[in-house]
């Protein structure tokens, strides 16, 4: 059962996220030369799934609990799947905008939504494992579509991996069709009404984790997301490496990203959630002083390594850590809200970088920085509730 369950949500979460979201940008070059796209539609195209995954993680936040997580779940995996089809065989750039906009949004469900779901058919002991490797669905597409572009040109065209991408969503969610009925068979009326419960009914140290949660995932995407943004222009531009240099560090990023998921997987239901996070951030923290103060040096390719282990497994931790105080839909809905958090401070910091660079300012002193701001999400969670034994119900409503 657990393989099963891992092996389902890793591959939706490959044709979701790996493929869902970043295909566009790996065979970019190919459909500039076939259909002719200027820069306007590639920055209007990339904007628009940003923009679209925030604005579903918004959506399952503020409405995930009108309906059971495998409904969300379901439906967001099949019109992913069903978009990405789509995709492959209609190139008119206002469609492709349409679809990018419901794709954005369908993939940020499909994440939340397969939180609310696994928390739902697992004891907390079992969590971990496949929240963190599904997490590292993402970077295993990722993974795949480069070898494939590379490869596989002789065999198909690069936009025909739409058509795998769609296939890996859906057979992830073939697999998981029968642990979906039986979560449902086994899921009481009492339990969905107790987490339809708002705010008003959690406990002191109920909003104490779901605050911090989303504040520590809004860090993340401001520290997570500008080391990468920048990395190639600070490696080659302010430096003056090679591109070769900079690829051996988005290299090591990509492959540790991926393996992160099994490696940190396998420890996650052994240990406190919150003390594996600590030790990512502080890989992470290590990874961008590395940048800042060293970046010549001949190893600075395993700066890629601080990245990977930490931005994939965060996820997965953080949902089974939530876990343990929240029924799945409150779980479910947090960690909804934290993605927007995420997008949000994402967005902002690569902006203020942007400034920041523009006026003259020194990308090593933004890595350094970046250290410091990593440091103190570590120090954050020092201050997080104890995970408990079994996740505390909210009072269901009562009805007249």
């Amino acid at each position: 059962m657990i393989y099963a369950l891992t092996l389902a949500v890793t591959l939706i979460m490959i044709g979701t996220h790996g493929y869902g979201l970043f295909l566009f940008g790996a065979i970019l070059p190919d459909l500039q030369v076939k259909y002719g796209f200027d820069y306007a539609f590639i920055g209007t195209a990339s904007a628009t799934l940003q923009v679209a995954y925030m604005c579903g993680a918004l959506l399952l936040g503020l409405a995930g609990n009108r309906l059971p997580a495998r409904y969300w779940l379901t439906g967001s995996t099949v019109c992913c799947g069903a978009l990405m089809l789509l995709l492959r065989l209609n190139h008119s750039p206002d469609l492709m905008l349409a679809a990018f906009a419901l794709l954005g949004a369908f993939s940020a469900i499909s994440w939340s939504s397969a939180v609310g779901v696994i928390n739902g058919c697992l004891p907390l002991g079992r969590r971990g494992l496949i929240l963190t490797i599904g997490a590292s669905g993402g970077s295993w597409g990722m993974l795949s579509i480069g070898v494939l572009t590379d490869y596989g040109r002789a065999l198909f065209a690069p936009e025909d991996l739409w058509v795998l991408g769609s296939g890996f969503a859906l057979l992830g969610l073939l697999i998981l069709a029968p642990f979906l009925r039986r979560s449902a068979a086994n899921t009481a009326p009492s339990a969905h009404a107790a987490s339809v419960a708002g705010m008003h009914g959690w406990t002191l140290e109920q909003k104490r984790v779901a605050g911090l949660a989303i504040v520590l995932s809004g860090l993340v995407g401001a520290t997570a997301i500008p080391f990468t943004t920048y990395l190639s222009t600070y490696l080659i531009g302010e430096v003056g490496r090679a591109q070769k240099v900079a690829s051996s560090v988005w290299q090591v990023l990509g492959v540790t990203g991926a393996m992160s998921g099994v490696l940190i997987g396998a420890i996650a239901d052994r240990m406190d959630h919150r003390k594996i996070i600590i030790a990512t951030f502080l890989a992470f923290a290590a990874a961008s002083w590395f940048l800042a103060w060293a970046p010549t040096s001949s190893a600075i390719a395993l700066a890629g390594i601080g990245h990977g282990v930490a931005l994939n497994p965060f996820w997965g931790l953080l949902a089974a850590y939530i876990g343990t105080f929240f029924p799945p839909t409150a779980t479910m809905r947090i960690d909804a809200l934290g993605l927007v958090a995420f997008g949000l401070f994402s967005a902002m910091a690569n902006w203020s970088i942007g400034q920041w660079a523009t006026t003259g300012g020194s990308l090593g002193t933004v890595y350094m920085l970046l250290g410091g701001a990593i440091l103190t999400m570590a120090t954050l969670v020092l201050t997080a509730p104890r995970p408990r034994s079994h996740p505390v119900a909210l009072p269901s409503r009562k009805t007249p």
